[in-house]
């Protein structure tokens, strides 16, 4: 087989075809490199979130634990019936002064 001008210029025509598709696909892949590295940037921040609220519900479970049971079976027997007790008068007082 013989090279001449014409298969050389034909060759050189479909080198450099393929190196500009090569150049997009090199494109392509720098695009999505990005991509994927802003996505792991924010599933870190993600995590971090994550982990100090982690913290936050062990703390709020820890003071849980800790807190003393027969002190809000009180509350509840006490101060609740209490607070009705006081809402009573303040409802009694308000009818009073309105009747007036």
């Amino acid at each position: 087989m013989e090279t001449t001008i014409q298969t050389l210029r034909e060759d050189i025509g479909e080198i450099k075809a393929q190196l500009q598709e090569i150049q997009r696909s090199v494109n392509l892949v720098a695009v999505q490199d990005e991509r994927m590295k802003h996505l792991e940037i924010s599933i870190e921040a993600l995590w971090k979130k994550q982990d100090r609220t982690a913290d936050t519900i062990d703390m709020i479970t820890r003071h849980q634990a800790s807190c003393p049971r027969e002190q809000i079976k009180w509350v509840w027997w006490v101060l609740v019936p209490q607070a009705f007790v006081l809402l009573g008068i303040l409802a009694s007082l308000l009818m009073m002064i309105i009747h007036k």
